[in-house]
């Protein structure tokens, strides 16, 4: 891949079904590859889905182990926004995906420190909510008075940067 050499989507698969943060790193790539790299029929779900896993695990910062295919927390994050806007736009849009990608990052709302909430907000929601159709996904999270806050914040920023 880091050669333009091209893959199976059955390897790319078996990286992102493994445990290995670096295999998963590749396989990330390979989906993120434009021109595209792999060969066969894509599961487009399982594809979405690990994307979201593998994207949720270097906000965490447990992807730091990488040493190929390492990305850092604030640009996953930012990939993760730029994966949602896409997954919303299509027609019919990608409903359990999304609804996954909200779940986790709600997950990581709650579960995390200082900074790995700011990385929610900052890196993931206020670009997620510049497309003004995806904010209305994120309704219920202004019922729960922890994650409330966190959509609070990045409507604020989204008004500051029209």
């Amino acid at each position: 891949m880091i050669g333009g050499e091209r893959m199976s989507w059955n390897d790319v698969l078996s990286w992102a079904r493994s445990d290995n943060v670096e295999l998963m790193g590749a396989a990330a790539q390979a989906l993120m590859s434009n021109p595209a790299v792999i060969d066969g029929d894509i599961d487009d779900s399982e594809a979405d889905r690990f994307m979201v896993r593998y994207l949720v695990l270097v906000i965490e910062g447990r992807a730091v182990r990488a040493d190929v295919f390492q990305m850092q927390p604030y640009v996953a994050a930012h990939e993760l926004a730029r994966w949602y806007k896409h997954w919303h736009g299509l027609r019919p849009p990608s409903d359990d995906t999304l609804k996954y990608a909200r779940e986790e990052l709600s997950r990581l709302y709650l579960s995390g420190d200082q900074a790995q909430q700011r990385r929610v907000v900052d890196g993931v929601l206020e670009h997620i909510f510049e497309e003004p159709s995806c904010r209305e996904d994120f309704e219920e999270w202004k019922d729960h008075p922890v994650l409330v806050r966190a959509i609070e914040e990045a409507e604020e920023w989204v008004r500051a940067h029209p």
